[in-house]
């Protein structure tokens, strides 16, 4: 269990994609119980794995806790030949071995659209310094919209992010059939927000875990 694990979140790491200590603890509780392996009673209360053993695990393992940079995608994915060539590698490995047809592949993607509408041009006075539009606030909220099309052409019903430490269903008034709504204090996307939207995917794309 250890060995895949700390496998597991080197790699994630590796990728830039590194779990906090709670989601490695949680992680660890779901492995186990997944693979009935026997855990500490206060595990299952908590549905994580306990902080000592998470100690206990780091050291066992040669990890550690960090602080990470901020990396922007275009370092992090180091656009160059030699990376890309090892892109191209690495799908064909894992299209050679699960065949996966065009409509299995999914394009996930976000992007932020702010509740001020831009104003239109208008007509008005020669010579006038400024000219003002009404809009619903003084200044937007960003509300995060996450969307997934597979290489057939066919898309999901988007998720929605909203800037709210609360989500309430009446944010979802007027949203397209299925969508799923959630919210955040940003109204970014973030390590809690994520696993949510997987579970959306899978709902409507019905996907099962690759072997």
């Amino acid at each position: 269990m250890e060995e895949e694990l700390a496998k597991h979140l080197k790699q994630l790491a590796d990728q830039f994609h590194g779990l906090a200590p709670v989601k490695c603890r949680e992680l660890a509780f779901e492995y186990a119980e997944r693979n009935n392996i026997p855990v500490p009673a206060n595990w299952t209360e908590k549905q994580c794995a306990g902080i000592e053993w998470f100690g206990r695990f780091l050291a066992r393992r040669h990890l550690s806790v960090r602080t990470p940079e901020a990396t922007s995608l275009g370092r992090a994915t180091a656009f160059n030949k030699t990376t890309v060539g090892e892109f191209f590698e690495n799908l064909a490995v894992v299209m050679d071995r699960h065949k996966f047809p065009p409509h299995m592949i999914y394009n996930v993607d976000e992007t932020g659209v702010v509740t001020v509408q831009k104003p239109r041009q208008v007509v008005t006075e020669k010579g006038k310094k400024q000219v003002g539009s009404i809009t619903s606030a003084e200044r937007g909220e960003l509300v995060t919209v996450v969307c997934a099309v597979n290489a057939a052409g066919n898309a999901i019903p988007p998720m929605f992010v909203f800037p709210r430490v609360r989500f309430k269903d009446d944010f979802m008034i007027g949203a397209p059939p299925g969508a799923k709504g959630a919210s955040t204090r940003t109204g970014w996307m973030n390590e809690d927000t994520w696993p949510e939207f997987l579970d959306h995917l899978i709902q409507h794309t019905q996907c099962t875990p690759c072997c």
